[in-house]
């Protein structure tokens, strides 16, 4: 049957120079093609290949990225941890501190209170004569 078609085609073309045009643009289309299908599955063979035997080595660079990257990451959480560690111990020792001088403050001021004073003695009275009104004329 292609042998047929082909015969038919051939025929034709050389009958009408355009269908000779036509065909030969046809058969280079599908020499094209089959050089594409070609390379393709040369390519995917090789790649495959190429694939096949580096799978050791891509598992070990793999594994040795992952090491470095969780390396890193625990080097920056460490790091993260440490500078919270010293911003809480520095807020911790100054309220310590504060509250220590607080403390040696207050017991200053109420250990420094003066003494109650001594107390005077008694006055005696300047006269020691009894009380009586001034104006006793009034009364009388």
């Amino acid at each position: 049957m292609k042998n047929l078609e082909t015969s038919i085609f051939v025929r034709r073309a050389i009958a009408e120079p355009e269908m000779a045009r036509y065909l030969s643009m046809r058969a280079m289309r599908r020499q094209n093609l089959r050089l594409v299908l070609r390379l393709g599955l040369g390519v995917a063979l090789w790649t495959m290949a190429l694939l096949e035997s580096c799978g050791s080595d891509k598992d070990r660079i793999v594994e040795e990225k992952v090491a470095e990257q969780l390396a890193d990451f625990r080097k920056r959480e460490t790091e993260k941890c440490r500078q919270a560690l010293l911003v809480e111990a520095e807020r911790m020792v100054d309220s310590l501190l504060l509250a220590e001088a607080i403390v040696e403050i207050e017991d200053s001021i109420r250990n420094a209170r003066p003494p109650k004073p001594i107390k005077p003695p008694l006055m005696e009275p300047f006269d020691s004569f009894p009380v009586r009104p001034i104006f006793d004329t009034l009364r009388r």
